[in-house]
């Protein structure tokens, strides 16, 4: 009985050049290289190939791998993840986009939520963070589409919010939130999440407001802090890397009432991670003594403070006027292009309509924010 014939160096050489034709790398320049590396192995091997068949294979493997080579040079050269300063700066440079609120306050404070941006809102329980982040939801779902994840309130609590909310719209105006206004309960964790994000973010969409942060799971976390950290950190690449704006609403940390700044509870990573930080604060009543027992706070009006902005001021803060835990009239909302110039170190901002995209509307939803005309005085401040 005949054994089997063992292989040549040159046809398992072969084998493994149609194997790497057929593979896919998610590396390219990894794969590049590999390839590079077998076509020398199998010019070396047709040197020393006595067998003029064998040759011929050899040069034709080769010559395939090199074909596959080049297409997937030239799909790195496309994609390459550097560009030049030259590059960079050639052709129109695009403004700054923001979805302008209409809330006074929180207009003049960031201009508005800019695109592309992540950013926290975080508040202690009960002041209204909820409130406020939705109300935001329903200001832009009168014109495009946005998500909601809602992981904290659940269907039934939902529906009593949103039909609050909604009765005072005129058709018109609720016929585009009903179609707009996407709401998901169920993409808590944070790989789904990712997912339904990307999806969405395929498909157009690209506002997102995520209620909370406390209730997305990490998996691969140890502990509490390291899954802030790793939630912070997959919000801020993603909203990076799709150009969406994604609104977090999170938690302050125990400590936040009695520092000079404010702070997220959790990992120091999600300062670092954010593009805008906002945090809403109550406000004392009036002769309110910080050793008090009980301390009475208003309910007319917060105080929103923003502790960072990578897209204008900082650490700067006005009132929110809660006129009517149900309703809210707001100004003109609308999408704007922002040019910014610096002069003399100073920031000017001109505003402008952005072509082809505004819209211009008074959502009829149902709390009142409006703006203090007085500024808010030294023992308002919340720290």
């Amino acid at each position: 009985m005949s054994g089997k014939k063992n292989k040549t160096q040159s046809q398992i050489a072969i084998e493994k050049a149609y194997m790497l034709i057929s593979k896919t790398y998610e590396d390219k320049i990894d794969y590049i290289s590999e390839l590079n590396r077998h076509i020398q192995n199998l010019k070396i091997l047709e040197s020393k190939e006595g067998d003029f068949n064998e040759k011929v294979k050899l040069d034709l493997a080769a010559t395939e791998l090199k074909v596959r080579m080049l297409k997937e040079s030239i799909e790195v050269k496309q994609n390459k993840p550097y560009v030049s300063l030259r590059e960079l700066m050639s052709g129109e440079i695009p403004k700054p986009i923001f979805f302008q609120t209409g809330i006074e306050p929180l207009d003049n404070l960031i201009v508005g939520i800019p695109k592309g941006a992540f950013v926290n809102v975080a508040a202690a329980s009960g002041v209204g963070k909820t409130t406020l982040v939705t109300k935001l939801g329903l200001t832009f779902s009168t014109y495009k589409k946005i998500v909601h994840f809602d992981f904290e309130m659940g269907r039934y609590k939902m529906q009593l919010m949103f039909k609050k909310y909604i009765n005072n719209m005129d058709e018109q105006k609720k016929e585009k939130v009903l179609d707009n206004y996407l709401i998901d309960h169920q993409s808590y964790n944070l790989d789904a999440l990712e997912r339904e994000i990307n999806y969405h973010a395929y498909n157009g969409c690209d506002l997102f407001i995520i209620d909370s942060k406390m209730k997305i799971v990490d998996k691969t976390a140890k502990d509490e802090i390291r899954a802030a950290s790793n939630i912070s950190k997959k919000l801020s690449e993603l909203s990076r890397d799709l150009g969406v704006t994604i609104i977090l609403i999170n938690q302050m940390s125990e400590a936040s009432q009695k520092e000079k700044l404010p702070s997220l509870k959790g990992s120091g990573d999600q300062l670092y991670d954010s593009d805008v930080v906002l945090f809403l604060f109550k406000e004392k009543k009036e002769n309110q003594s910080d050793d008090a027992a009980i301390i009475e706070f208003r309910e007319d009006r917060r105080i929103l403070y923003v502790r960072k902005n990578r897209f204008g001021k900082e650490e700067i803060q006005s009132y929110l006027y809660y006129k009517d835990v149900s309703p809210m009239n707001q100004n003109e909302s609308k999408e704007i292009q922002v040019e910014e110039q610096d002069i003399g170190g100073v920031k000017v901002i001109q505003y402008e309509a952005a072509p082809n995209n505004v819209v211009e509307y008074e959502p009829e939803v149902n709390m009142d924010i409006g703006m203090d005309d007085g500024d808010i005085n030294e023992e308002d401040y919340p720290f």
